[in-house]
C-alpha cells in the first residue's frame, strides 16, 4: 500500500522519532561537542539542500514550462515551505563555531586566517547567515503567493510577473549560495579555496531535491506509469535527473583538473587529505551511486517510464548526496578515522525528524478545481471511516431502528432517501478528469517508414543522381573550410615564440619507486664525506636538488621548506632529515656552510636548521642522483647559471622515492602526512602515480600543466565521440523497437 506522505499519523512518528534522537544528541553534546557540532552541520546541509533545490527547480519550471513540474509541484512546494523550519534547526551551530571553523578560535595566528578575520568572523558570520535566510524566505513565500493567488487552469502559461520573480530569484539564490557555501563548508578548511565550489554545491543541492520530490510524488501516488501520460512524464523526469547528474560530475571533474593542472599545493592538499584510505571507499562509493548508476540506469529507455524504479533511483541518489556532504564536511576534523560515526546518524535522525514533522506538509495545487476535489475527497473519507466504526454487532439493532426512522422522516418531510444520499457522496469522491482533445486520425496513404519505397520505380535514377550531386557538393563545399582550419590552426600553433634551446632539457619526471645512487659519495658542510646512504640514517627525508650560489629559485625553495617544516609537529633530526644537494660540481663544502648560515638567519632559528645537511659533490656523483629522481638541468654558459625546476622529493628510509612536490609552496599537512607515510616505507598509490604522469614541468612558463592540457582535449574529444556514438545506437535500437504505424 502506497503511504499518504501528509498522513497526520506520518507526522507524528516523525515528531516521535526526532525528539528521541533529538534527545540522544543532547545526550552526544555532553560527551564529544567536537563530534556532537559536525555531525549536526553534516545533517543539516543535508536538509538545507533539498529546501534550496527546491526553490531552484520550481523556479527552473516557471521559466522553461513543460508537464513534469506539476508532477512534482506538490512536494517542491511543501519543501520550500520548510525554509523557516530549517534555519530554526540550524541555530544550535551558533554555539558551536570555534568547534567547527579555524578562524573563529581565540588563538588562532595563522597568517591564512588573520588574513581573512575582516570577512570570516563570528559576528559577520552571523548576520550574513540572517540575511541568507530572509532572502530566501521571502522569495519562497512570493512564490507560493503568486501560486494560491494563481490561475485556475494548470495548463495555463505562467503569469510575466511569476517569470520576472524566477530569473531575479534564481539569480539572488546564486549569489547567495556562493556566499553561503564559502561561509558554511569551504571555510572548514582555512587554506583551501575553488571557484567553482558554490557551483557544485548549487548543483548538487538542485539533484538532491529533484530526486526526493520524484520519490516524494510516486510514493504519494501522484505520478503512475500504468497510464500512456504516466510513463511519458516518468521519462521526462529521468531524463532531467539525468541532467542534473551529468551537470554535477561535469563541476566536479572540472574543479579537480583545475587544481592539479594549475599545480595548486594548497588546493590539492585538500584532495589529498580526501584521499586517505579512511575516505577513499567513501569517495569511490559517491562516485558510484551518484554518477555511474544513474547514467547507466537512464540508458534504457523502460527503465525511466518505469515511476517505481525511478523512485529507487532516487533514492539511492539521495544517500550518496548525504555521503558526498559527508566527504565534505568531516575530512578536516579526522582525516585519518573511520568515516561514519554513529552521532552522524543520531543527528540525520533528529534534524530530518524534526523537519519532516513541523515543517514538510501537503503543498498546494495551482487549479483551484484540484483542491475543491481534494477536499471533498477527504470529506467524504471522513465519513466513510466513522460509518466503519459504528459497524460494531452490539451497535447493529441500534442502527437498524434508527435507519428506519430516518427513512420514515424522510418520506414524510419529501426528502431523498439516504441511499441517494451515499451514492452522490461517492460519485463526488470519484476524481473527474479532464477531457482530452480527440485523437488525430489519418485518412491519407500510410506515414513513410524507413523501409524501400513501395511507388513507382520511374524517378529512381534521377533520385539516385541528384544524391550523387549533392554528396559531391557538399564535400567540395566541406575542402575549403577544413583546408582553412588547418591552416589557421598551424599559423597559431606556429605563431608562439620558440623556447629557448637550454629549455629543451629541463624538466621534473616522476620516478616513484625508484631507488637512489645510494652508494655515490658526498661531503656535507662541515668537510666530512660519506656515501649518501649514511644521511638517510634509517629515517625519512626531503631532497631538494639546486645548488647554493643560485640567484633565483634555490634560496626560495629552502626558505619555503623550512617555514613548512617548522608547523608540524614531527621532530627534525630524529623523526626525519632535510638533504639539499647541490648540482654544481664547482662548489665545496664552503658554500654549503655559507648557504646553511643563510637559510638560518631568514627563518631566524638559533639551532642553526637541527636535522638539515647541505651536500657537495663530484660532477657523476649528482648527475647520478638527478637522473634517478627524474631531475633534468642544464647550464646557460652565457648567464653562467643552471636552468632548473623547482621541487623537492620525500625518500624513505631505505631511499626508495615515495612522492614529489612541485613549485615553491609547500602544505604542511601534505609535508607531514608524506614524511609519516615514507617512515613506513609506503609509496603514493597507483590513482597518485598516475596524476602526477598528467603534471610534467615547464620550463617555459614555470608551470606543470602542459600535458594535462592534452590530456583534458583527448578526454573530451574522446567523451564527445562516445557520447555522438551512444546517441546514433539508441536512435537506431529506437526506430528497430518502434512499434508499426496503424493504417
Amino acid at each position: 500500500m502506497i503511504p499518504n506522505l501528509a498522513d497526520p499519523r506520518l507526522r507524528r512518528a516523525a515528531l516521535a522519532v526526532g525528539g528521541v534522537a533529538a534527545l540522544l544528541a543532547v545526550l552526544a553534546w555532553r560527551l564529544d561537542t567536537a563530534r556532537f557540532f559536525q555531525s549536526w552541520l553534516l545533517a543539516w546541509l543535508f536538509v538545507l539542500g533539498i529546501a534550496l533545490g527546491a526553490l531552484v527547480n520550481v523556479m527552473i519550471h516557471e521559466l522553461t514550462g513543460g508537464a513534469w513540474g506539476f508532477a512534482v509541484r506538490r512536494p517542491l512546494e511543501a519543501a520550500i515551505g520548510t525554509l523557516p523550519v530549517v534555519a530554526a534547526l540550524g541555530l544550535p551551530l551558533a554555539l558551536g563555531l570555534a568547534e567547527l571553523f579555524p578562524w573563529a578560535r581565540p588563538g588562532a595566528t595563522e597568517a591564512v586566517v588573520t588574513a581573512k578575520l575582516w570577512y570570516l568572523n563570528p559576528t559577520a558570520f552571523e548576520l550574513r547567515a540572517l540575511a541568507y535566510f530572509a532572502l530566501w524566505i521571502a522569495l519562497g513565500v512570493a512564490l507560493r503567493r503568486f501560486w494560491r493567488r494563481g490561475e485556475t487552469n494548470a495548463a495555463a502559461a505562467p503569469h510575466p510577473a511569476l517569470r520576472a520573480l524566477a530569473i531575479v530569484g534564481l539569480l539572488v539564490y546564486a549569489l547567495t549560495m556562493t556566499l553561503a557555501a564559502v561561509d558554511w563548508i569551504m571555510s572548514l578548511s582555512a587554506e583551501w579555496y575553488s571557484t567553482t565550489f558554490g557551483l557544485l554545491i548549487m548543483v548538487g543541492q538542485a539533484l538532491s531535491a529533484f530526486a526526493f520530490a520524484v520519490a516524494c510524488s510516486v510514493l504519494g501516488g501522484s505520478l503512475r506509469g500504468s497510464t500512456a501520460d504516466g510513463a511519458r512524464t516518468a521519462q521526462d523526469l529521468g531524463n532531467i535527473l539525468l541532467t542534473f547528474v551529468m551537470l554535477w560530475a561535469y563541476l566536479a571533474f572540472t574543479q579537480f583538473l583545475i587544481i592539479w593542472a594549475a599545480d595548486l599545493p594548497v588546493e590539492i592538499g585538500w584532495y589529498a587529505a580526501r584521499s586517505q584510505p579512511a575516505w577513499r571507499w567513501l569517495a569511490v562509493a559517491v562516485l558510484g551511486f551518484q554518477f555511474a548508476l544513474p547514467v547507466l540506469a537512464m540508458l534504457f529507455r523502460s527503465f525511466k517510464r518505469d515511476p517505481r524504479r525511478l523512485a529507487w533511483l532516487c533514492a539511492v541518489v539521495l544517500i550518496a548526496h548525504c555521503a558526498e556532504l559527508l566527504w565534505l564536511v568531516e575530512p578536516p576534523f579526522r582525516s585519518d578515522q573511520v568515516p561514519v560515526h554513529w552521532m552522524d546518524a543520531v543527528a540525520l535522525l533528529a534534524v530530518g525528524g524534526l523537519w519532516r514533522s513541523q515543517g514538510l506538509r501537503d503543498g498546494h495545487d495551482r487549479c483551484q478545481a484540484h483542491r475543491r476535489r481534494g477536499a471533498d475527497r477527504r470529506r467524504d473519507r471522513r465519513r466513510l471511516r466513522l460509518r466503519d466504526r459504528l459497524a460494531r454487532p452490539w451497535l447493529r439493532p441500534w442502527l437498524r431502528w434508527r435507519a428506519a426512522c430516518a427513512a420514515v422522516a424522510s418520506s414524510a418531510a419529501g426528502r431523498r432517501p439516504r441511499a441517494a444520499a451515499r451514492s452522490e457522496v461517492r460519485a463526488r469522491s470519484v476524481p473527474r478528469v479532464a477531457a482530452k482533445p480527440a485523437a488525430r486520425v489519418s485518412l491519407g496513404r500510410p506515414a513513410p517508414r524507413r523501409r524501400a519505397n513501395s511507388h513507382r520505380a520511374g524517378d529512381a535514377a534521377r533520385r539516385r543522381a541528384q544524391r550523387r550531386a549533392g554528396r559531391c557538393a557538399v564535400n567540395t563545399g566541406l575542402l575549403p573550410c577544413i583546408a582553412l582550419g588547418f591552416a589557421l590552426s598551424s599559423a597559431c600553433a606556429g605563431g608562439e615564440p620558440p623556447a629557448p634551446p637550454q629549455l629543451a632539457a629541463v624538466g621534473f619526471d616522476q620516478h616513484l619507486g625508484a631507488l637512489l645512487p645510494l652508494d655515490s659519495r658526498f661531503t656535507d658542510e662541515n668537510g666530512a664525506s660519506g656515501p649518501l646512504s649514511q644521511y638517510l640514517a634509517a629515517r625519512p627525508a626531503v631532497l631538494v636538488l639546486g645548488y647554493y650560489e643560485c640567484p633565483n629559485l634555490c634560496s626560495a625553495v629552502r626558505q619555503s621548506l623550512a617555514q613548512s617544516l617548522r608547523a608540524i609537529d614531527l621532530e627534525p633530526g630524529s623523526q626525519y632529515d632535510v638533504i639539499a644537494v647541490s648540482i654544481d660540481p664547482a662548489e665545496s663544502a664552503d658554500a654549503g656552510a655559507r648557504a646553511r648560515a643563510t637559510a638560518s638567519a631568514g627563518n631566524g632559528q638559533s639551532d642553526g636548521l637541527r636535522g638539515w645537511r647541505f651536500l657537495t659533490g663530484p660532477a657523476g656523483a649528482a648527475a647520478a642522483l638527478a637522473r634517478s629522481v627524474g631531475f633534468r638541468y642544464a647550464y646557460d654558459a652565457e648567464q653562467r647559471q643552471f636552468v632548473h625546476p623547482a621541487g623537492l622529493v620525500i625518500v624513505t628510509p631505505r631511499g626508495r622515492i615515495a612522492r614529489y612536490f612541485f613549485g615553491v609552496a609547500y602544505p604542511s599537512a601534505e609535508l607531514r602526512q608524506s614524511l609519516l607515510e615514507a617512515s613506513e616505507d609506503r609509496v603514493a598509490s597507483p590513482v597518485r602515480a598516475l596524476l602526477l604522469l598528467c603534471l610534467h614541468y615547464d620550463p617555459a612558463t614555470g608551470r606543470y600543466s602542459a600535458t594535462i592540457e592534452s590530456v583534458a582535449r583527448a578526454v573530451g574529444l574522446a567523451t564527445a565521440a562516445a557520447l555522438a556514438g551512444l546517441i546514433v545506437v539508441l536512435r537506431r535500437r529506437e526506430r528497430k523497437t518502434r512499434p508499426p504505424v496503424s493504417r
